[in-house]
């Protein structure tokens, strides 16, 4: 199922294709280009300075760094945040008792958060796209569902209609989910449409509370593909509140954020 961006992303999207192709813009070009007026393009340049993908200069404005390409190899997110990584796992799995059924989808932060599921010795039942989730749940107490769907090396995932499918045929009373980045005002956001829509389906098919597990560095982020307004999250588990105005605006919208 591929992931249909709202008007508001399609702009943000459009001002993105319009920097790749002739690198830099003023207000007033994209402005014009996009049909808009120049205080909604101010708004839409504001936040893409504030998440480090656009800068300012004395000719107007230019990409720093392209939101749709910048996506990291697995290998290279699992090293980073390790010790924090883990401590969000801690705090997350006191969220969960036996009983419950709970989706987790891929990343490297929810594969920390399986473990720590596993080694709890909680009886839960874990429906997950997470390719890796074999190689770090080995106990009878926990009931391991695979959504099955085509794999993603990149992302060590599972994605597409079939995954998507099983997850809408299951109902859960509990979701648990990694992402690139969230933004008080736009939500959570994932950079590959495909992990969007497993995302949105978890969500949908989840009746109860929604957790995001988060280190420090997505905090704030924008990318292209949303998966939910942040009405849709009750918790967001972070390793600390170095960016604090941020964490604050996620408090106002009703975001309950715990730090270990």
């Amino acid at each position: 199922m591929e992931k249909k961006l709202n008007i508001v992303d399609q702009r943000k999207q459009r001002i993105i294709n319009y920097l790749r192709k002739h690198k830099v813009a003023k207000t007033a070009d994209l402005s014009k280009s996009l049909n808009v007026s120049e205080v909604t393009i101010r708004r839409d340049i504001k936040e893409f300075e504030d998440s480090n993908h656009i800068e300012r200069f004395h000719g107007g404005i230019r990409l720093i760094q392209d939101i749709t390409d910048n996506e990291v190899l697995y290998e290279e997110k699992g090293g980073k945040y390790t010790k924090e990584k883990k401590e969000i796992a801690k705090e997350t799995v006191k969220h969960i008792e036996d009983g419950d059924t709970i989706f987790i989808n891929s990343g490297s932060t929810t594969l920390y958060v399986l473990k720590e599921i596993n080694d709890s010795g909680k009886i839960v039942k874990i429906i997950t796209n997470n390719a890796l989730a074999p190689t770090v749940i080995d106990r009878d107490s926990v009931e391991l569902l695979i959504t099955g769907g085509e794999y993603r090396a990149k992302s060590k995932s599972l994605i597409g209609e079939n995954a998507i499918q099983m997850i809408s045929n299951i109902v859960a009373n509990k979701c648990i989910l990694g992402i690139n980045g969230i933004s008080a005002e736009d939500g959570i956001f994932t950079s590959v449409y495909q992990e969007a829509g497993v995302n949105e389906q978890m969500i949908e098919s989840c009746f109860g509370e929604v957790i995001v597990v988060a280190d420090h560095s997505k905090i704030g982020k924008v990318y292209n593909f949303r998966s939910a307004a942040i009405e849709k999250i009750d918790v967001l588990v972070v390793n600390n509140d170095s960016n604090i105005d941020e964490i604050n605006n996620l408090k106002e919208k009703g975001v309950n954020v715990i730090i270990p």
